[in-house]
């Protein structure tokens, strides 16, 4: 059994353009990701998948700036180009994480990793339903579910949403949740606009050289 961490990454945001290699405290976010994953105390290869737009071609330079892997597919078929990076690599199941969220908890990344190795199930969630602050999402996906998912639905927000389809049929897919014990599902700690950037770089500022070691809770304080 081979696991890993599968980044999707991509230039073409609507209402952030080339939000992943924006800098957050003079760092990009995809950076600050890829340092907070390389935290994870039982560690996971990491492969950023992005697509074969022209733009994204930034994305892949700034992966290789960080030695980590990178792999180019659809654009707008998201859930293919993550089964094929995680194909290609070789993985079992991957961790889901999005390019947007450069402060995902490891913690969270090891809880999911433990449930997923003692449940043996198709997938591992913290958002169904949610109780993280979004940009502290952990899908942990089996490669097996992913290519089922894909043989069984053409549905453009299926395959965008990646998860979606087993959320609509939980009959049909083994899928373990776990929750916060104190609940912040409206705190936004992702990048969604401009000013979600300002917030969190005013709160790495504050946090100083801890930002990169930050729980999610101590992270929810400094936003309030």
């Amino acid at each position: 059994m081979k696991l890993g961490i599968v980044v999707q990454a991509r230039m073409s945001s609507q209402r952030l353009p080339g939000k992943v290699a924006l800098p957050l405290a003079g760092t990009p976010l995809l950076a600050w990701l890829v340092g907070r994953l390389r935290r994870v105390a039982s560690p996971l290869p990491i492969v950023v998948a992005t697509s074969v737009a022209p733009e994204d071609d930034a994305v892949e330079t700034l992966a290789r700036s960080l030695a980590v892997e990178c792999y180019r597919g659809p654009l707008d078929d998201v859930l293919a180009r993550l089964s094929q990076a995680a194909e290609r690599a070789g993985f079992s199941a991957f961790v889901r994480a999005n390019g947007d969220s450069p402060f995902l908890d490891p913690a969270l990344v090891e809880r999911a990793h433990a449930l997923y190795l003692e449940a043996g199930c198709d997938l591992v969630t913290n958002v169904f339903p949610r109780s993280f602050p979004k940009g502290m999402s952990v899908e942990l996906l089996s490669a097996a579910a992913a290519r089922r998912i894909l043989r069984s639905t053409e549905d453009r927000d299926d395959r965008e949403h990646v998860t979606r389809f087993a959320y609509a049929h939980p009959e049909g897919f083994s899928i373990r949740n776990f929750s916060a014990s104190a609940p912040r599902p409206g705190l936004q700690l992702s990048v969604d606009t401009r000013e979600d950037l300002e917030r969190l770089d005013a709160c790495v500022r504050r946090l100083g050289a801890r930002a990169l070691e930050a729980g999610w809770e101590e992270l929810a304080a400094c936003l309030g």
